[in-house]
């Protein structure tokens, strides 16, 4: 019987894929407002980097979705191209994954819809949300990626109007920073394990931890967050806060120092966020084989 990405997920030690995102800014070019158009501007590129992510060691790929949503794309008068930008996006990593002769997943990109849509009220954030899970999902994504959220309100928000559209697998996944009391809590000032508590009670079916303040803060809170939930935990940090020319903190060989050391604290998916190339997933892979 093939593997799904729930069991390979529950046996633990998933690769997931670092930031396509940064890579289109930093590799292609693309200003940040467009970087949610690349699956129609720039289908070869990103197509490339789902295949160098693969290359690297990388099981699950994300859709490259992030900054797709049609308020982001409505600042840059492209919202009549969201359903478009999404479904190429989406069939280009599905491309990549089935290129693979091993079992490889895709999970379709939701970024925090209200970044862009300020002042939405939760309906209209639900609907959107909604919109966007059954555009990934009718081009047969494996689950859904929810993720960079600022906290319970739009995380729950979410998990619930996708649970709406599909049964597929959702991991959701919050952004963290380090609070004015110096501890790491949500970008709403929320504490991180009882967030992450309540969204698995409300049905998650994995829960992640992302972007944020780096690799090395993670570890201050991981064990924490992993003993206070069922689910399984997905690790995916940047690897460190960008500075200057979005130069990272961490070295690819730190970062898969930090990222081994998540495992061992009870993470069963790892990857990286903002600043993470191909070079830091195989740094990563190379660390876990050697174990």
């Amino acid at each position: 019987m093939e593997e799904t990405f729930l069991s390979r997920l529950d046996r633990g030690g998933l690769l997931f894929d670092g930031a396509a995102g940064t890579a289109l800014m930093e590799v292609g070019g693309l200003a940040p407002e467009r970087v949610g158009l690349a699956g129609l501007e720039r289908p070869g590129l990103l197509l490339d980097l789902h295949r160098d992510f693969l290359g690297a060691g990388s099981e699950v790929l994300l859709t490259g979705t992030f900054a797709a949503c049609r308020a982001a794309l409505a600042a840059v008068g492209a919202a009549a191209l969201h359903p478009r930008a999404l479904r190429e996006a989406a069939r280009l990593a599905r491309r990549a994954a089935d290129e693979s002769e091993a079992p490889r997943w895709v999970l379709g990109d939701l970024g925090p819809i209200g970044l862009w849509a300020r002042g939405a009220g939760p309906r209209e954030l639900a609907a959107a949300y909604r919109e966007e899970a059954q555009l990934l999902v009718e081009e047969g994504v494996d689950g859904l990626m929810i993720e960079t959220l600022p906290g319970l309100f739009e995380a729950s928000l979410a998990l619930e109007a996708v649970g709406e559209v599909t049964g597929l697998p959702a991991v959701v996944s919050l952004s963290f920073h380090r609070g004015a009391s110096g501890r790491l809590e949500t970008l709403d000032g929320e504490p991180l394990p009882g967030v992450l508590a309540a969204l698995d009670a409300a049905g998650a079916t994995a829960l992640g931890l992302n972007c944020g303040e780096g690799s090395e803060a993670l570890l201050e809170v991981l064990a924490e967050c992993v003993a206070a939930v069922e689910a399984p935990l997905v690790a995916r940090p940047s690897p460190g806060v960008p500075a200057g020319e979005r130069r990272a903190a961490r070295t690819p060989e730190e970062f898969a120092a930090d990222l081994e050391a998540a495992g061992r604290l009870g993470a069963a998916g790892l990857g990286g966020c903002c600043g993470a190339d191909a070079t830091f997933i195989a740094a990563l892979r190379s660390r876990l084989a050697a174990r």
